[in-house]
């Protein structure tokens, strides 16, 4: 499957962004009848930080949680009446980085990330850190975590080569859903 976000999806980002700095923007990409569209979603971070700061220590200039808007979308997906394509949240004077917080919202008791292995967090903790996982590790925990499409994106350049199914055969080892690869950082 290869999907191209075309000007008019790039632009309609590019707005939202624009419209709600210095706070992150946030939402999904949503395809209904074979169009692409962009679901805007309320960033309620500052609400969740007014009302309990201990507990939502970040504001929406650096974090963000998506509102009620988006439970409508994902129960559609759910139904198969949308597909979801992709979430997306801009980073409006901040780098990409995995924070203390990140890792104490990744770290829920009930949780996945608790039901991981010290080796798999490992693997998680290091991709968000420091690089990429390995495709054996990318397979592995998308299997554990029961979900349906693997997305390979911001691959580091083949030498000699722009072919990269070997890289999702490697991933189709270990996970039996769809795996695709991303053409950075406009298609995929």
């Amino acid at each position: 499957m290869k999907l191209a976000l075309g000007p008019a999806t790039m632009a309609a980002l590019h707005a939202h962004a624009c419209e709600t700095y210095p706070d992150e923007c946030c939402g999904m990409l949503v395809e209904r009848g074979g169009c692409v569209e962009v679901v805007r979603v309320t960033n309620v971070q500052n609400d969740l930080h007014a009302h309990d700061p201990q507990q939502f220590p970040r504001t929406a200039q650096i974090a963000y949680t998506m509102g009620r808007e988006a439970a409508p979308i994902l129960i559609g997906a759910e139904r198969g009446e949308v597909k979801l394509v992709a979430f997306y949240h801009s980073h409006p004077e901040y780098d990409a980085y995995f924070s203390a917080e990140d890792r104490k919202q990744a770290m829920i008791d009930d949780g996945r990330w608790q039901a991981m292995t010290a080796a798999e967090q490992a693997g998680i903790m290091q991709q968000a850190t420091q690089g990429h996982m390995s495709l054996e590790a990318i397979g592995k925990t998308a299997a554990q975590a029961q979900v349906k499409t693997v997305v390979l994106s911001h691959l580091t350049q083949r030498f000699g080569s722009t072919d990269y199914t070997p890289w999702a055969d490697e991933v189709k080892k270990y996970f039996a859903g769809v795996v695709m690869i991303a053409n950075d950082l406009m298609e995929f």
